[in-house]
């Protein structure tokens, strides 16, 4: 109901918002060649989320290896050959390091204080010297290489026991299972079995929409100067949902650290009480 009012209130404004937009609009410089967009919404019909990565390959086959698009209001530059992506995420890399602050991602990281999401910073330059020689160093990646061993070992296992007793594997939930079982062992020592049942489901249920939430775009995003555009998300209810999921995933992290701190806590008295 909320979205069949939503269309019957937004719909109708898009001619005057897209001559409002056509009168203000600043002159754009000089930009790679890419497909005409519409007003107001630039190219944003051309693209499918469920499989962008091909709808971005099919646009840039007439035009070439870098093409220029409009996401709404933003401007966009897509490169698709080996050159340009070595030229863009390494040699000029500090000239393309800046990321967008869109509204799922800033609210999830806490406001940017991420390594993957935040703009570049001094936060940025200090976490990724703590990635590099903390975190990601030969040294601290090798000491976790019997995680990935039994990790990789306990899949095959599981996969190897489904096939015996001639159970369906399904492949997908197998190594979303697999991954986030490496993660949760290596940042907090924990692990969730592929036969643990709610819980585990409830855990991967949450990465998954985090994960949704990370590189889904609000009306906010894409026409961020109108003004009222965030009631838009508001009837749409998408920031409700937004919210919601931040206290999850807020709590998730309470538990694993609580978790943590007495597991610390209970191994310094279980020590003083052996001395």
């Amino acid at each position: 109901m909320r979205i069949m009012l939503l269309q019957y209130l937004f719909l109708p404004s898009i001619p005057l918002l897209s001559i409002l937009y056509l009168l203000f609009k600043k002159k754009s410089k000089l930009n790679p060649p890419g497909p005409r967009g519409l007003p107001f919404i630039g190219n944003l019909h051309q693209l499918d989320q469920s499989s962008l990565h091909t709808s971005l390959w099919n646009l840039t086959k007439p035009y070439g290896p870098i093409v220029s698009l409009r996401i709404g209001f933003h401007s966009a530059v897509v490169v698709s050959s080996v050159s340009l992506a070595k030229e863009v995420l390494k040699t000029q890399d500090l000239n393309f390091c800046g990321r967008p602050s869109f509204i799922g991602p800033r609210r999830l990281t806490y406001d940017g204080q991420d390594i993957a999401f935040c703009p570049y910073n001094e936060h940025l330059k200090e976490m990724r010297k703590i990635f590099t020689f903390h975190l990601f160093c030969p040294k601290r990646v090798q000491s976790f290489r019997h995680i990935r061993e039994e990790e990789v070992s306990n899949t095959m296992k599981t996969i190897h026991d489904l096939a015996l007793s001639s159970k369906t594997v399904n492949l997908s939930e197998m190594m979303k299972n697999l991954t986030s079982n490496l993660m949760m062992r290596v940042d907090f020592g924990k692990s969730y079995r592929y036969q643990d049942g709610h819980e585990r489901k409830k855990v991967l249920g949450l990465i998954n929409e985090v994960q949704g939430y990370l590189v889904d775009l609000y009306a906010s995003d894409i026409w961020p100067d109108l003004p009222f555009v965030g009631l838009v998300d508001r009837l749409m209810g998408k920031k409700n949902r937004l919210e919601k999921c931040f206290h999850d995933l807020d709590a998730f992290y309470q538990q694993l650290t609580d978790e943590r701190v007495n597991n610390l806590l209970r191994k310094l008295v279980n020590g003083y009480l052996v001395k």
